[in-house]
């Protein structure tokens, strides 16, 4: 099935989420701040420019559910309008979306070659330091030989106008080069998941360790608190034992003494509770 539009004219009027659920399924928010489900047949009626020109429909959010069932569902992609555009405000769109991302796939078609805008495209994820990867699409129109020359040359290509080193792979809805897609995920985009998943949870470790330690302290500080404010409250003279400490320290028999604070054994901590929610 085809879900995305193509065509030699602008065609994206506005950034398309794409994510991995069971049930297929439109998601579409306006600028009303109104959700409304649609079928998936309907996706084309919000994201093109011949069915909503210059986002005349205000759709300020749309995602598409469909099934893939190698895709994990932490996974969205995002297809932008692209910065060559001539239609202005989608790159302007596309622009403001890129610091959002966490990788950049450039598709890079394998009847052609590298384009202007396809380099004005890693540019801006350079500036947004956010990192990219290539893919070249319709890798079934090209022979295996041409196709490793056509790899490097994007390669070469990338490197040589921005001074960036990128993996550029292969790829092809053909069933029959499905490996070429399973590799893709397998080597490319499987491991930053579990990255990812791995970043997440040591940060939640870091970010529950810090809130306990903040929570004890929290319960020392008032006793140390009065601890003080008693010390300096107290009179001159202090009877400690029978004895009467002075300020400097001397007491009537002579010899040094120390303050020590008292103990109340009736004295209780509160108990407290931690939660931690994820966003």
């Amino acid at each position: 099935m085809d879900l995305l539009p193509t065509g030699v004219t602008p065609i994206t009027a506005v950034p398309t989420r794409i994510r991995n659920r069971p049930d297929p399924g439109l998601l579409v928010w306006t600028a009303e701040g109104r959700l409304t489900r649609y079928e998936i047949d309907r996706l084309a009626d919000f994201v093109t420019e011949q069915r909503n020109p210059g986002n005349e429909k205000r759709i300020v959010r749309l995602i598409a559910e469909i099934p893939l069932p190698n895709l994990p569902e932490e996974i969205v992609f995002v297809d932008t309008p692209g910065l060559g555009s001539l239609a202005s405000h989608g790159a302007t769109e596309t622009l403001a979306y890129l610091p959002q991302c966490d990788l950049g796939v450039i598709l890079v078609d394998a009847s052609s070659s590298v384009q202007p805008e396809d380099i004005a495209t890693l540019d801006a994820l350079r500036a947004a330091s956010v990192p990219a990867i290539g893919v070249i699409s319709k890798a079934d129109l090209v022979c295996t030989r041409d196709l490793k020359r056509l790899v490097k040359y994007t390669q070469d290509c990338v490197l040589e106008q921005l001074r960036m080193e990128i993996n550029v792979a292969p790829l092809s809805s053909r069933s029959e080069m499905a490996h070429l897609l399973d590799g893709w995920i397998g080597n490319q985009i499987g491991p930053r998941v579990a990255n990812a998943r791995r970043l997440a949870q040591e940060s939640s470790q870091r970010k529950a360790k810090a809130l306990a330690e903040g929570v004890l302290q929290a319960l020392k500080s008032p006793n140390e608190c009065r601890w003080r404010l008693r010390c300096k409250m107290r009179p001159r003279g202090i009877e400690e034992g029978g004895n009467s400490v002075t300020r400097s320290g001397q007491s009537n028999r002579g010899h040094e003494r120390r303050v020590l604070p008292s103990y109340n054994s009736n004295s209780r901590s509160s108990g407290t509770g931690i939660s931690n929610s994820n966003r």
